[in-house]
């Protein structure tokens, strides 16, 4: 039996000249990866565009999709954006979520509430202009937090004399016994992330070595989550893009 699955992008990888893996996640299926054939066709070139990250696609399989590769028999573009690809400053924002996206979603069941989120998101992004655009990133990973679970408990953000647990995602008085703590300056970044809101990303004036700071904690709160975030091959370009 044939299912059609939402789909959105994540990552394309050459498997041979014939084939290339592309990992998606469903709204139905969670994570999978499927198998498209290459070619130099006007067929082949239109499976190109559709796959480029992020892209909002419909994809016709049929199996489970869990540990299977699957081979899609048609694929459609669901949502058309309008300026993720063709905006210099917001395809390196594109191909950063994207890696971020394929390491926290791995393996991932289904989730309607993760995958509304990023769906939604992406059409704000597609909206953006100006500082509200430069700041997306920041917003969609501090808001993802509570989609996937793992929001900071704020509450005693305000107080003095207390440390972030990263691990706990917590404020506290009393140190650890581990060392995966904020404190100082560095233990009023999850409190600002916090507060961020896409309606408000064009009132947010901050300085690049401020932006990149925030960028830089939140992925080290992230890392202790989901291994592997730390090390994403993307960052730089983001760091020199809006410094």
């Amino acid at each position: 039996m044939n299912d059609k699955i939402e789909c959105l992008v994540l990552a394309r990888h050459k498997h041979n000249d014939r084939t290339d893996i592309v990992n998606v996640y469903g709204a139905s299926r969670g994570f999978f990866s499927v198998a498209v054939p290459v070619s130099a066709t006007a067929a082949g070139r239109r499976r190109r565009a559709m796959l480029l990250p992020l892209s909002q696609i419909e994809l016709t399989v049929r199996g489970k999709g869990f540990g299977e590769l699957l081979r899609p028999s048609q694929m459609n573009v669901v949502c058309r954006h309008s300026t993720l690809y063709s905006d210099p400053y917001k395809i390196p924002v594109v191909f950063f979520l994207s890696e971020f996206l394929t390491r926290v979603l791995h393996d991932s069941p289904a989730d309607e509430g993760v995958w509304e989120y990023i769906c939604r998101s992406l059409a704000s992004f597609d909206k953006m202009t100006g500082r509200a655009a430069a700041s997306f990133h920041l917003v969609f990973l501090s808001s993802l937090t509570a989609v996937l679970g793992i929001q900071p408990d704020i509450t005693l953000s305000g107080e003095k004399d207390v440390y972030f647990d990263m691990r706990s995602g917590v404020y506290a008085r009393g140190l650890p016994m581990h060392g995966d703590i904020l404190t100082g300056q560095e233990a009023r970044l999850p409190a600002l992330l916090a507060r961020l809101r896409y309606d408000s990303a064009s009132r947010w004036r901050i300085s690049g070595t401020q932006r990149t700071a925030l960028l830089e904690g939140i992925l080290r709160y992230y890392a202790i989550h989901y291994p592997g975030v730390e090390r994403l091959k993307s960052i730089d370009v983001l760091k020199d893009l809006f410094k």
